[in-house]
């Protein structure tokens, strides 16, 4: 009724008809336009044309398409065809998430979990976590689990911590199984159960998770060990074989004096594990360690920050069209028609050779090329085979590339004759222009004979910083209950008889990389590269 009392009348049947069917349209003729559109942009990342679906996508996002958003995000997140920004990434991602986009819910809270291009918030980090796990994403629900189990920042709950991660370990994800048999095995959450802990650890080690391979054989095998027994196996074997107590000025017996009587009969795993830990911490090198069930302890008392952003190295220095090959080891692309770009992140003898024919077409690609980046800053070492064989892509001839001594005798002092590792050249083709190797503090290992192998060759030059300094090449043993450790047994220096051990490799160009070139996104050490080989 108006005010004046008359009757409105109501709208007839076929006129909401009409309405309704109006809309109808518009959506079918909006819907598929937006869907192609997107699968338009879909494609062009896929291919890594980001220019065209930054065009694409970003009208959508927009417009509110969540997929668009979501992906767009990803593109911020990740640096490509964009400056790595996480603030962007946050916003679009926090766009999609509301609209229950999964995947957005959950990099968003793994971005305030882990601070991924964002200050860490671990409440926010629980918020979108949590609506991504409770929609069954599986990463969610095991970081939410994780939370709760090992954050010490937050109000911790075993009983929530095993629900999440239980979901997720159910649903095949195999670091959900392996924590899940962390938890039965300490009775964290759950009952202890070491039955339940090796149904898991043995579902995860079926993935080739590697923590839970390692770490089955000694749950399978453990017992109480006779502890004065072990201590004493493992002091004489580094005594027997150990490459460094005079480098680094060791007084081993010394050791003993003070870490052998804290051993009795009474003590038990954990307690000898962190004797032993102890005593080992004073050789101060990465390639010792010790490791059993659910535990894990590196000699190395401090490793290094890395000078390399190569999301950075990716969205700004490389064109488009760069490719990730060799199991995922590989990086590599094109800087400009004269200089071409390939980082190395290990050596890894966890993937066998067969990745290294990965390197051929590399290699080709790049055979007109002026010179070449050849960037392993960050590699985390592996095996020297590996190392031999991708240098012998850049070798002009063969080559003397290190010296390598072992223990012959009780003292630490005797050791044995020198022998001589060469490279040579290997793969249909060897680049033997200019090239610029990049290293860090965070290059170790294999990664740092790589660099004193590469050095051998006239036609290179290093810029950077210092590698980290550890050339020994250890051994892996166990002690009588399976208890796992590793001793470097291998005394690596270079060609010309230069021990690098707690040193490191200096490059031939230092290149400082300073907390401004990181807010600005800059790479003062690709930066000199590029200038040295133009």
């Amino acid at each position: 009724m108006t005010e004046n009392g008359q009757r409105i009348k109501s709208p007839t049947y076929p006129v909401i008809l009409r309405h309704l069917l109006f809309i109808l349209s518009l959506c079918l003729i909006i819907a598929p336009s937006a869907w192609g559109d997107y699968q338009d942009g879909r494609t062009a990342y896929n291919r890594g044309d980001y220019a065209t679906a930054l065009k694409e996508l970003r009208p959508l996002a927009e417009q509110g398409h969540a997929e668009a958003q979501y992906l767009l995000g990803y593109m911020y997140y990740k640096g490509r065809g964009v400056g790595h920004d996480g603030e962007e990434a946050v916003r679009w991602f926090r766009k999609a998430g509301e609209q229950r986009d999964v995947k957005a819910q959950y990099l968003l809270g793994y971005m305030y979990y882990k601070g991924q291009g964002i200050g860490q918030d671990r409440e926010k980090a629980e918020k979108w976590l949590l609506k991504a796990a409770e929609q069954g994403h599986a990463k969610a629900q095991f970081y939410l689990g994780e939370m709760y189990y090992k954050v010490k920042t937050m109000e911790q709950d075993d009983d929530e911590a095993v629900k999440w991660v239980y979901k997720a370990a159910e649903q095949g994800l195999d670091r959900a199984q392996y924590l899940l048999g962390e938890m039965y095995y300490k009775g964290k959450g759950v009952s202890k159960d070491n039955e339940e802990a090796v149904k898991w650890v043995r579902k995860a080690a079926e993935q080739d998770y590697d923590q839970a391979q390692h770490i089955l054989p000694m749950l399978l095998g453990e017992t109480q060990v006779d502890s004065e027994k072990s201590f004493q196996i493992l002091w004489n074997e580094f005594d027997r074989h150990y490459v460094f107590f005079e480098s680094k000025n060791v007084d081993w017996q010394a050791l003993y004096d003070i870490y052998a009587p804290q051993v009795t009969d009474q003590t038990d795993n954990s307690e000898l594990f962190d004797i032993l830990s102890s005593m080992l911490t004073h050789l101060n090198d990465v390639h010792v360690t010790l490791t059993i069930p659910f535990r894990s302890f590196n000699s190395a008392n401090k490793r290094p920050d890395g000078t390399l952003n190569l999301d950075i190295v990716k969205s700004k220095y490389l064109n488009a069209g760069f490719q990730t090959t060799g199991n995922g080891f590989f990086t590599s692309g094109q800087i400009s028609d004269a200089i071409g770009y390939l980082h190395i992140a290990s050596f890894s003898i966890g993937n066998g050779r067969a990745w290294v024919g990965a390197i051929d077409p590399i290699v080709n690609d790049f055979f007109d090329h002026k010179g070449l980046i050849v960037d392993v800053r960050g590699n985390n070492g592996g095996s020297s085979r590996n190392v031999d064989a991708i240098v012998g892509r850049f070798a002009d001839q063969k080559r003397v590339s290190a010296l390598v001594q072992r223990r012959d005798g009780s003292r630490h002092s005797d050791f044995g004759r020198i022998t001589k590792k060469y490279v040579k050249p290997a793969g249909a083709r060897q680049f033997t222009k200019p090239i610029i190797v990049l290293t860090d503090r965070k290059v170790v290992s294999s990664g740092e004979y790589f660099v004193l192998a590469m050095k051998r060759f006239p036609y290179v030059r290093t810029v950077g910083d210092t590698t980290f300094g550890a050339l020994g090449s250890p051994i892996r043993k166990k002690l009588p209950n399976g208890w796992e450790y590793r001793i470097p047994t291998g005394k690596w220096s270079s060609a010309d008889y230069v021990l690098y051990e707690d040193i490191g490799v200096p490059p031939d160009i230092h290149v400082a990389v300073s907390p401004p070139d990181s807010l600005m996104e800059r790479d003062p050490v690709i930066e000199m590269a590029i200038q040295l080989l133009k």
